[in-house]
């Protein structure tokens, strides 16, 4: 149970607009993983 849940969704628009929200980034990183491992081949 948050107290404040509008401090919670401000401070989480905050880490979005500041780029440190890393959930989406490590998503993409299990995303183009084998992209990746391609471009390590060549």
């Amino acid at each position: 149970v948050f107290t404040f849940p509008a401090v919670l969704l401000v401070l989480v628009g905050f880490m979005l607009a500041m780029g440190r929200y890393r959930g989406y980034r490590l998503t993409e990183l299990v995303r183009f993983k084998a992209f990746l491992k391609e471009e390590k081949a060549k």
